[in-house]
Order: structure tokens, then sequence, then C-alpha cells
């Protein structure tokens, strides 16, 4: 394995720590600051769409999010972007949505968990 100091240093995790036990929610922010998102695990109980915005808040329902993926039932899903990651240039936002291509927010009770690697300077 070979070490690649501009991709290793300063990679953030979320949630900070990482713990077994962090609470089921229907969004995470993960940075309110501009940075590169290296990976993400998104969990959810029920079938829905994981979306990522650019953004320092939860977006409006309507808003068009940068990517989506679908997540089956009581499963994960799994973005990776790789060593040069994907930039974000407000913040980052990961949600959930009932629907694809543009955020609705239900108004279901909180089901996924957000595991991100991210990096809060640009590469």
């Amino acid at each position: 394995m070979s070490f690649n100091p501009k991709v290793s240093a300063g990679i953030r995790r979320y949630p900070l720590p990482a713990s077994p036990a962090q609470s089921l929610a229907t969004n995470a922010v993960i940075a309110i600051t501009p940075g590169t998102l290296y990976g993400l695990y998104a969990y959810s109980d029920t079938a829905q769409w994981i979306m990522l915005h650019d953004a320092i808040a939860l977006p409006a329902d309507a808003t068009k999010c940068l990517m989506q993926q679908k997540c089956g039932a009581a499963s994960w899903v799994f973005f990776d972007f790789g060593a040069g990651g994907l930039r974000f240039f407000t913040g980052l936002v990961v949600s959930r949505s009932t629907t694809t291509n543009a955020l609705t927010i239900a108004a279901a009770a909180a089901d996924c968990m957000f595991l991100a690697n991210y990096s809060l300077k640009p590469v």
C-alpha cells in the first residue's frame, strides 16, 4: 500500500469520531465549508434516494441534487469518488428523499445513517 500525502493528509470522518451509537437521521450536514468528498456510506431502513447537495444546510423541497443513488430497504449504498474525490464549493449535505432528481422531504421518521470520508482542504 502506498501513502499519498496529497490525499491522506487532512482527511476527516463524519461522524467524528465514528460511533456505533450514531443515531438515525433524515439528513446530515457533513461540512459547512468547501472541501472534497472521497467516499460516503449511507444506510436506510426504507427504500428511498440518498442525495448529495453542495450546501451548508438542508435545501428546500424540490431542490435538485448534485448526485443521487437509490438505496433499498435495510441496506447500504456507497459513493466512491476515488483518490481525486468530488469537490464541494459551498459545503456538503447528505439527505434522503422519497423521489428521484429533486429533494422531497417526507414526514417519515428518521431512518438513515451516514459515514463520510472528506477533506476540508482542496486537493
